[in-house]
C-alpha cells in the first residue's frame, strides 16, 4: 500500500479545524495531520490536492443496521457482510455494526457465528461488532420485533451468544424494567460491552434506578421509537434521555420515524456531545418500492417507509449521507457536530476512540471528503472506495 497525503481541504474532527489542512496515510494509518504543509515538509510522499472548500471528515459509523442492498443480517451468510462492505462506502460509512433481530436462539446463534468467521476484505467498510437488538424487550414496546421469539433478560442465554459470536457482540439493547435486566446489565458492564435502553415501557424512576447500577455511561436505542413516551407528569425513557447526561441516544432522522420538531428538540436537549445519528436501514435500502422480509414479517416499502402489513414502522431505507443532510438541513449542525454525531460518538461507545472515529495518528485512515455540501469520496483503511460520478 502506497503512502500518501492529501493536501488544501478543511478538515474537521470532533475536536479541531484544520483549514488548508492536509493529512498523511501510511500503511493503512493516518501518520500525521496538520495544515499548511509546504513542499520542503514529506518530500518524496505523493501528494493529492484539493481546493480549501472542499470538507474532509473521519467516516461515518452507522451503530445500527439491520441489512440493505438486498441483504439482512439475520441471513447469516458470509455475502450479507460482503456486500454491505461493499456498498455502505457509497453512503460515506466506514465502519458498522450489524445488528440483529429478535429471532429464535438458533437462528440469532448462526448468525453470531458467521459474524465472528467473517473475514474481512480490504477496500471495504468494517465490520466492527454485532449489535444485539432482541430478544431482551418489552412486549408493549417490541415494534417490528417479533412476539413469539421474545424472552427475559439472561446472563446464560447472553453468555451463550457472546461465545458465539467469539466476543463480538459489542451493544445489547434490553428493556430495564424487565426481571433478569439489572443482572444482564452488570455483566455488560463488567465485559465492556454497551448497554443500550430500547424496546421499553420503563418508568422515568426505572431508568435512574438502571444507571445507578453501574457507572458507565448507557445508550438509548432509537430515541422516541419504542420506548415510553414524554409527559410532564411521567417523563419516561424519552424524557431520561433528554435530561441525563450518561444516556447516549441513537436517532433515526429520515423523515419519518421522528418529526422534525422532535429532532430539533433533541439536538438542543441533548447535544450533539449525545447524540448518535444511525440509519436502522433494512434489507430495502438501495432498492426499489415493493414487498420485503424483516424477522420473517412481511415489509411494504413505499415512498421511502418501510411498513409491517399492520402499520408498523420496520426499520428504515436511509442512507448515512442523507441523514447527514436531513440533520444539517433541520437543525444547522455545524460540520463539526456532524463529526460528533456521525462517528466520534459511535466510536466512543464501542470504546475504539484510538482507531475510529478522529482524524489523528495512529487512526485508522477512514474518512469522507464533501464538495459542494455533496459526499465525493469515501476512503476506508487508505483505500479510495468510492468517487461520486
Amino acid at each position: 500500500m502506497e503512502s500518501f497525503i492529501i493536501q488544501g481541504p478543511t478538515m474537521i474532527d470532533h475536536r479541531s479545524v484544520w483549514n488548508n489542512g492536509y493529512i498523511y496515510v501510511k500503511h493503512g494509518k493516518i501518520a500525521d495531520v496538520g495544515k499548511d504543509l509546504t513542499s520542503q515538509q514529506l518530500k518524496g510522499v505523493k501528494r493529492y490536492r484539493l481546493d480549501e472548500s472542499s470538507v474532509l471528515l473521519p467516516g461515518f459509523i452507522d451503530l445500527h443496521i439491520h441489512g440493505g442492498y438486498g441483504m439482512d443480517v439475520m441471513d447469516g451468510t458470509d455475502e450479507v457482510f460482503t456486500r454491505l462492505g461493499k456498498r455502505l462506502p457509497e453512503e460515506g460509512t466506514t465502519s458498522y455494526v450489524a445488528t440483529t433481530m429478535t429471532s429464535s436462539a438458533e437462528q440469532i446463534s448462526r448468525v453470531l457465528h458467521k459474524a465472528a468467521t467473517y473475514e474481512e476484505e480490504s477496500r471495504a467498510a468494517t465490520l466492527l461488532g454485532v449489535h444485539l437488538e432482541g430478544p431482551f424487550l418489552s412486549e408493549s414496546k417490541r415494534g417490528a420485533q417479533p412476539f413469539a421469539h421474545l424472552q427475559l433478560p439472561s446472563i446464560t442465554l447472553y453468555e451463550t451468544f457472546q461465545r458465539l459470536a467469539q466476543g463480538k457482540i459489542k451493544i445489547v439493547t434490553l428493556a430495564p424494567e424487565l426481571t433478569g435486566a439489572a443482572q444482564l446489565h452488570r455483566q455488560l458492564q463488567q465485559e465492556n460491552v454497551r448497554t443500550s435502553i430500547g424496546h421499553s415501557n420503563a418508568t422515568y424512576e426505572d431508568v435512574l434506578a438502571f444507571l445507578e447500577l453501574e457507572k458507565g455511561e448507557v445508550n438509548v436505542t432509537h430515541l422516541f421509537n419504542g420506548m415510553s413516551g414524554f409527559h410532564h407528569r411521567e417523563p419516561g425513557v424519552v424524557g431520561a434521555a433528554l435530561s441525563h447526561e450518561r444516556l447516549m441516544s441513537e436517532l433515526i432522522v429520515d423523515g419519518h420515524h421522528v418529526h422534525e420538531g422532535a429532532v430539533r428538540g433533541a439536538y438542543r436537549a441533548i447535544g450533539p456531545k449525545q447524540l448518535i445519528l444511525i440509519t436502522d436501514a433494512m434489507r430495502a435500502k438501495g432498492m426499489s418500492d415493493g414487498s420485503y422480509e424483516l424477522g420473517g414479517q412481511r415489509v411494504v416499502v413505499s415512498n421511502g417507509q418501510a411498513r409491517l402489513e399492520d402499520g408498523t414502522l420496520a426499520g428504515s431505507v436511509l442512507k448515512m449521507n442523507d441523514v447527514v443532510d436531513k440533520m444539517r438541513s433541520i437543525t444547522g449542525a455545524t460540520w463539526q457536530e456532524i463529526v460528533r454525531m456521525t462517528s466520534y460518538n459511535a466510536a466512543k461507545s464501542l470504546q475504539m476512540t484510538t482507531t475510529k472515529g478522529s482524524l489523528a495518528k495512529n487512526c485508522d485512515a477512514d474518512f469522507v471528503i464533501y464538495q459542494n455540501d455533496q459526499l465525493s469520496e469515501t476512503w476506508c483503511g487508505g483505500y479510495q472506495v468510492y468517487k461520486r460520478c
